[in-house]
């Protein structure tokens, strides 16, 4: 359409040279953001442009795939979502050519952020497909990254503002004049937050969430967390993930195999059944002279 040697613009100036071509400014717009965030593009300097954003949105793509692309991983979120009591909003799958989707996604992804991490905690735990369960942990810890809870900070305002210019230019009843006054306010938006003071905001907004995260992984490890995990799955009787009891074997020297075994004769115990507490299954092994008989269980 737009060649300027065999395109419909060409042709058409062949036949009247006074003919001025005008491209669709909606599509002018979604071509100048491309290039401003492709990884591959270079600028007017030679310089390729930073991989960051370009990086980001892929983490954005993902994260809409690995969730939504599997009917299970999407019941868990939803799961999650509702116990949490939040205001779910969809997640959204990027496109090359509609930019509005892209504010979409990386806005429903900043306001589920923790839903979403829970959900991916949830999968990653229960999953038995070492692949599925690789991918689930490296997007868990990718989203607690510092670039990436900078790079959703920063462009979730500046995609929405896009959105907004993006909307009107693809109005039927839009004008030319009104189209270059909308191009150039975008602009000067998009100017005025190029400056320290904004930056400072955000960077500073990102570093307290991103120490907010370590600080939590530093307080309670992923050891210390398997291993209350396990305890609580024990308590519970629980024998269908016997995996979790694996951490249990190295803190406390006792035989995996002997306590799963433990755990399916203690299930059949109706007293027993119904007891979560640890005090109560102590004073039941007490009470009824079975210490001996589950040692595994007694030393955890």
């Amino acid at each position: 359409m737009s060649g300027s040697i065999s395109g419909v613009q060409a042709r058409c100036k062949q036949e009247n040279n006074n003919i001025f071509y005008i491209h669709c400014y909606a599509h002018c717009l979604n071509l100048a953001l491309i290039d401003s965030i492709c990884e591959k593009s270079n600028t007017k300097s030679g310089l390729k442009n930073s991989s960051l954003i370009f990086d980001f949105l892929g983490t954005v793509q993902f994260v809409y795939t690995f969730l939504e692309n599997s009917a299970i991983r999407h019941a868990v979120l939803e799961n999650i979502a509702k116990e949490s009591g939040q205001r779910f909003l969809t997640l959204k799958s990027l496109s090359t050519t509609r930019w509005a989707c892209r504010a979409e996604a990386v806005s429903s992804i900043k306001k589920n952020y923790n839903i979403i991490l829970s959900a991916l905690h949830n999968i990653c735990d229960d999953c038995t497909i070492p692949e599925i369960r690789a991918k689930g942990n490296g997007l868990f810890k990718q989203l607690q990254t510092f670039e990436f809870i900078f790079s959703l900070c920063m462009m979730e305002p500046i995609l929405q503002m896009i959105l907004i210019a993006s909307k009107s230019l693809q109005s039927s009843n839009l004008d030319l004049l009104t189209a270059v006054q909308l191009i150039n306010s975008l602009k000067k938006s998009l100017i005025s937050m190029r400056n320290s003071e904004q930056y400072d905001e955000t960077f500073n907004k990102c570093l307290k969430i991103y120490i907010l995260i370590n600080g939590l992984h530093s307080r309670f490890t992923q050891e210390s967390l398997d291993m209350i995990n396990a305890v609580g799955n024990m308590i519970s009787l629980e024998i269908h993930q016997t995996n979790l009891y694996e951490v249990l074997q190295t803190i406390f020297l006792i035989s995996h195999e002997g306590l799963v075994a433990e755990l399916r004769i203690l299930k059949s115990v109706p007293n027993g059944s119904s007891t979560k507490a640890v005090y109560n299954w102590l004073d039941f092994l007490k009470e009824n002279q079975r210490q001996n008989v589950f040692p595994n269980f007694k030393k955890v």
